[in-house]
């Protein structure tokens, strides 16, 4: 058996669960029709594992067309499935069908995954938000600003596609403007099982069409993903792009939302507050701003360079943002319980990457780009108007020497959470936008860990998944998550795999004539090659020094020829280990493993 060296921790401490945008080890997504008259490919699937390498399956669960995809990721890197060549398998077309397109995304440990549409004049990203994602209510946010684009030989629509996660899922929608086959405001039922994915697709490209507020209730949890096409940017210029993101449920929206301005031509980014109830009041920068009811959309001018916005009741917000003329659209996660402590990001070409950055005040001086202090430096953040001070913002333009094309970078904060959105694209060719956050409006802190056989973390000995419940200092619901490993038996930092039972510790009184044999419970034993089980008889209680026998059996019997009397206290231990020549433990090996020992005295 090799000598033992210590305990080996890969301990990675993740905030807010994710760290890449929203981690899990279950993501469901509805892929989106784009118009190929425009631009719909390449696609690509880009997944980050976080902590320790991740075993990744990619299915369709009612499509055998589709073949499954297995990858494992390297702890911390990220990798990319391109799916171009099953764009037709998995885009949602036709509309107002039961369709077999959901895609599942399963990994053996926590990832972060978004789907990119990386056509260069018509490019986007959908930032996949795991269980956050999965809801039974939902009211569908939409841009209420530009018409989809004219002019195209396949025409541009909006739409929101819904998958189902478990079978016989009844989905119930109310259209707030006509869709494809279905008129405004008559509720209708369809029914799905666990993959099956339905398109709601306007009716109309005109902007006032736009089904913005529609409602979707079903039984069962379920995913949704909002399209716009090919959105006209008329008022920045003239370029047209698409937009989108996957959505989150009614459940997880809040009350407090901060936008931060992009790089559009003037007039700048717009943001949409959509109410969930009625009576609903929305206020920009601490003044009232109107008042809204159930499934109505208020339009804010974000500018410059942010707005704070809050709503007596819970509501969304989705921001319309972009680059020169380019648009693209994101939900913002509420800012209350909620943000990551690290956030990995990919530059997918040479144009230019712009991460806005919003984080509590006093923790500006915490961030960090792979590592490097002066990427973010704190100088770069400016006070939130209307939150007093407690809010920072910065925006800044990531250049190809710290951040190059088609590397993987990690921001992060030790200080804070925080919530950063990505801007990559050209002011005239496409822009990719979209928030890399936490969503959930649980704090999590997540640990992974690898031990060695025998060990233990906090208490913990065996490897799985460990929750504990508390309640921070702010009130926020919290969770503290450790993912548990076992490291390789005989790997290098584990060259000593070996560990020993249990034996009953109960002190044992026998007869001169009597032979001792304490319950052994083998259990936790294991033996690596080479190694033996052997029990001792031995006068010290917290050594093996003084040894009168040994025994394979763990019987041992008076001998008073080996010095033993009546009435004095001997041990007997089990040991684990190497044996040597003779065929015995060698008890100087520093891979030994010894239980606790048994007392036993002998009287006449």
């Amino acid at each position: 058996m090799p000598r033992i060296t210590h305990l080996v921790l890969a301990v990675f401490l993740l905030g807010a669960g994710t760290l890449s945008a929203q981690t899990d080890t279950m993501f469901w997504f509805a892929a989106p029709e784009v118009s190929a008259g425009h631009g719909d490919a390449p696609i690509f699937l880009r997944m980050t594992s976080i902590g320790f390498p991740a075993d990744v399956t990619v299915s369709m669960p009612t499509n055998p067309a589709f073949p499954i995809q297995q990858i494992t990721i390297p702890a911390n890197t990220q990798q990319s499935i391109e799916l171009t060549p099953w764009k037709d398998l998995l885009e949602h077309n036709p509309p107002n069908q039961i369709l077999p397109k959901g895609l599942l995304i399963t990994s053996s440990y926590p990832i972060s995954a978004f789907y990119e549409v990386s056509r260069i004049n018509n490019p986007d990203i959908f930032v996949l938000k795991g269980n956050v994602a999965l809801g039974q209510q939902f009211l569908i946010p939409f841009q209420t600003y530009l018409n989809n684009g004219a002019g195209y030989s396949i025409a541009p629509y909006a739409s929101f596609d819904i998958v189902a996660t478990e079978d016989s899922t009844r989905v119930t929608i109310i259209p707030s403007r006509p869709i494809v086959g279905h008129p405004a405001n008559t509720p209708f039922t369809i029914v799905l099982n666990r993959g099956q994915s339905y398109s709601a697709r306007a009716s109309s490209q005109a902007v006032n069409q736009r089904p913005a507020g529609s409602s979707v209730v079903s039984n069962k949890p379920i995913a949704i993903t909002i399209k716009d096409d090919s959105m006209a940017g008329a008022p920045f210029g003239g370029c047209a792009d698409l937009g989108g993101d996957q959505l989150v449920p009614i459940t997880q929206l809040g009350t407090e939302y901060i936008a931060i301005n992009g790089f559009l031509n003037g007039p700048g980014d717009q943001l949409f507050i959509m109410a969930t109830e009625d009576s609903t009041e929305v206020f920009r920068n601490g003044v009232s701003a109107g008042i809204i009811n159930a499934g109505q959309t208020l339009q804010l001018s974000v500018g410059n360079p942010s707005v704070y916005v809050q709503t007596s009741l819970p509501a969304s917000a989705l921001q319309l943002s972009g680059y020169g003329c380019e648009v693209g659209i994101s939900i913002l996660p509420q800012i209350r319980c909620s943000g990551s402590d690290q956030v990995y990001i990919t530059r997918s070409t040479n144009e230019p990457f712009f991460i806005n950055l919003l984080v509590p005040a006093g923790a500006e001086t915490g961030f960090r780009f792979n590592g490097n202090p002066t990427v973010l430096p704190a100088s770069a953040f400016q006070p939130i108007p209307g939150t007093n001070g407690e809010w920072l913002a910065a925006r800044t333009n990531i250049s190809l020497a710290d951040f190059p094309t088609g590397s993987v970078a990690v921001v992060s904060n030790a200080l804070s959470f925080f919530h950063l959105g990505a801007i990559h694209g050209g002011p005239g060719t496409g822009t990719r936008f979209g928030y890399f956050s936490n969503y959930e409006s649980i704090k999590k802190t997540s640990v992974y860990a690898s031990i060695c056989r025998g060990e233990t973390y906090e208490g913990y000995t065996e490897p799985g998944t460990y929750v504990q419940e508390f309640v921070t200092e702010e009130g926020c619901d919290s969770l503290h998550i450790i993912y548990l490993s076992l490291l390789p038996d005989r790997s290098p930092q584990c060259p000593c795999a070996s560990t020993v039972g249990t034996l009953n510790n109960s002190p044992l009184s026998l007869c001169m004539s009597d032979c001792a044999t304490p319950a052994y419970d083998s259990t936790a034993q294991f033996l690596d090659a080479n190694d033996r089980l052997q029990f001792v008889l031995h006068r010290d209680s917290s050594s093996l020094a003084d040894i009168l026998a040994r025994s394979h059996t763990g019987t041992f019997c008076f001998d008073p020829d080996s010095g033993m009397q009546p009435g004095i206290t001997y041990y007997i231990t089990a040991v684990v280990g190497e044996a040597d020549s003779s065929g015995m433990v060698n008890l100087a090996d520093t891979c030994t493993r010894r239980s606790a020992p048994t007392p036993l005295s002998w009287y006449p």
